[in-house]
């Protein structure tokens, strides 16, 4: 059965340690007693498990903000076709989740090609994610005609945003140092504070994916893991 949230604006993710996932209602006895192991590689919003891949379970149609923090066991964020739907999303901030791998992950069963475009968001945070790999990993485009101000900071692990084509016509750079100190660490406004830091670094190498690896190849902490992978 469909969940629909048409007036939720606002979602905040919170220090939740032990949530991994927004769990399918339809959800068999087989998929429960297989435990949190199976659980822990699906998205935080994840799709219906049926044969063809369907609209996320939970409808975020004017979702405009969402903020995750401080929830360790989250290991992707969003399915592809719940992407597509955020349609009014401007803001995005994700901080300190240490296992998040992906931000959009894509199903196996997911055959939409069709480009993902984040219409309205003008603010993305990515920052203190250790093994965030990349943002979307698919070949599909993405588009994101607004944003302006990505803010990408302590992700070594980050070499590629993403596999397929980027479209970031109005971004001009990423902020990859920002003041902590006038950041508090925990009460909720500490994500407006993230959203509205202004800049102690910018960098930019003509678009994101250049500039991402750019980034990866000058951190002397991936160097020296790129090394020994390599020896």
């Amino acid at each position: 059965t469909s969940v629909e949230c048409p007036t939720l604006s606002t979602l905040t993710i919170l220090n939740c340690p032990k949530l991994s996932a927004f769990l399918d209602t339809n959800s068999t006895k087989k998929d429960e007693q297989e435990g949190m192991s199976s659980v822990a590689t699906q998205p935080l919003f994840q799709e219906k498990r049926c044969g063809t891949l369907l609209p996320s379970f939970i409808s975020f149609n004017n979702l405009k903000t969402l903020r995750v923090s401080h929830c360790p066991k989250v290991i992707n964020l969003l399915a592809s076709s719940t992407a597509r739907g955020l349609v009014h999303l401007s803001t995005i901030s994700i901080i300190k989740c240490k296992q998040l791998t992906e931000i959009i992950t894509t199903s196996e069963k997911d055959e939409t090609e069709s480009e993902i475009v984040f219409r309205k968001l003008k603010t993305l945070v990515l920052d203190d994610l250790p093994s965030l790999r990349k943002f979307y990993s698919s070949n599909t485009s993405i588009a994101f005609p607004k944003l302006k101000k990505l803010i990408l900071c302590r992700c070594p692990e980050l070499r590629s945003f993403s596999c397929g084509t980027i479209n970031s016509s109005k971004l001009t750079s990423i902020i990859t140092q920002i003041n902590y100190e006038k950041i508090n660490e925990w009460p909720s406004q500490c994500f407006e504070e993230y959203e509205e830091a202004k800049p102690k670094e910018l960098v930019w190498e003509g678009d994101i994916n250049t500039t991402v690896l750019k980034l990866w190849e000058n951190d002397p902490i991936s160097s020296i893991r790129h090394l020994f992978m390599e020896t």
